[in-house]
């Protein structure tokens, strides 16, 4: 899956902006630093490389007021409860800053704002 996606964002590298909020950094921090229970430090080391690699090469999107306000807007219209929150905060900051297509692997946790936004599936054929 790692090479496919790989490919897939040096081919979009080459023709588009990678655009990706403050809230991906967080969970790519969280998913790669919870793999083990005694995280090397040199994997540490080489996620904070990864970090400033994202910053550095990505446009990188923040929260504010008007994805705030958009996201109460989509907790209420879509009833969106627990982890599903995280997903949905990801929709209000593409729909704050007038982005309108995820690359996701994640398909299915975006299908309920496919009237929102246009998911793109990071999948292997």
């Amino acid at each position: 899956m790692f090479e496919l996606t790989n490919r897939t964002l040096n081919d979009l590298f080459k023709t588009n902006r990678i655009i990706i909020s403050t809230q991906i950094l967080r969970e790519y921090w969280t998913t790669m630093t919870r793999l083990t229970t005694e995280v090397d430090s040199r994997l540490i080391d080489s996620f904070y490389l990864d970090i400033n690699y994202f910053r550095k090469n990505f446009i990188l999107i923040y929260e504010n007021n008007i994805s705030t306000d958009i996201l109460y807007e989509i907790v209420n219209k879509y009833k969106v409860r627990g982890k599903q929150i995280h997903d949905a905060n990801i929709v209000a900051s593409m729909l704050a800053n007038d982005i309108k297509f995820l690359f996701t692997h994640n398909v299915k946790d975006f299908d309920r704002y496919k009237e929102l936004i246009s998911i793109i599936p990071l999948e292997i054929k």
